[in-house]
Formats: C-alpha cells, sequence, structure tokens
C-alpha cells in the first residue's frame, strides 16, 4: 500500500511548521537628496536591507540609478518630458545624496520632434566645463 509510504509528510511538529516573517522587518528606508544643481531637495524614499557586518548598504545604494522627471523637480509641467537621471554618491543620516548622471527625453517628445520617414542620429560627447568637471 502507498498509503503512508511518504514517512515525513505524516510528521507534524516544529520541523515541518515554516517560520513566518515579515520581509520589511530587515528593511530600512533612506531618503533621496537631489544634487546642489537642483536645489538639494529630497525626491523620494527607496527601500534597502538593514546595514550588517557582511552586508554595506551604502555601497549598494552609491551604484543605483533613479530617473525622475525634470517637471517634478522644478515643479513646471512644461519640462516633465525631460528626464533626469541621477546617481547615488554617499549616505549619510539615512539620507543618501545623489549626483547628476545624464538626461534623457521621453519617447512621445522626441517621436514629435522627428519628422516622418526621418531617423535620428544620437551621439554622445564628452565635454569638460569650465570649473574642471
Amino acid at each position: 500500500m502507498t498509503l503512508y509510504k511518504n514517512k515525513r509528510l505524516s510528521k507534524t511538529g516544529k520541523e515541518g511548521r515554516k517560520k513566518i516573517s515579515n520581509v520589511f522587518e530587515k528593511k530600512e528606508w533612506i531618503e533621496l537628496k537631489t544634487p546642489s544643481l537642483f536645489g538639494e531637495k529630497i525626491f523620494g524614499n527607496t527601500i534597502v536591507n538593514k546595514r550588517t557586518n557582511a552586508n554595506k548598504s551604502t555601497e549598494i545604494l552609491t551604484n543605483r540609478i533613479y530617473q525622475i522627471s525634470l517637471g517634478d523637480l522644478n515643479n513646471k509641467e512644461s519640462l516633465s518630458f525631460r528626464k533626469i537621471k541621477l546617481k547615488g554618491s554617499e549616505v549619510k543620516n539615512n539620507t543618501c545624496e545623489t549626483s547628476f548622471f545624464g538626461m534623457d527625453l521621453t519617447r512621445d517628445k522626441l517621436s514629435s520632434l522627428v519628422k516622418k520617414w526621418q531617423t535620428t542620429i544620437e551621439t554622445s560627447i564628452d565635454i569638460k566645463t569650465e570649473d574642471g568637471f
């Protein structure tokens, strides 16, 4: 008979029960701050694992890239077609400071600029400013 063939299923006890835990108890919320170019405002929150000896959440946050529209940053809806990319640079007192990483246009704005049966030529150029960046 195959009724009681699997003996592991018939046992009930501490081994059989799975511990139920809340995933968000192991996480912490970090505020995101814009660079001084945009007025050092807090533009959002992100979630990251809590800091332990083996896990350094600061390293994880420094490599993240965040996208936000310029209209949301400056409270002007006329600039909402520009997407600003910000990269996390350092974490201080549960706030992550960001630096400018790039800018894109939204797809609808880009397609409205290009005429029908035309192609776009995208280039990227490294430039140096007067203050050495």
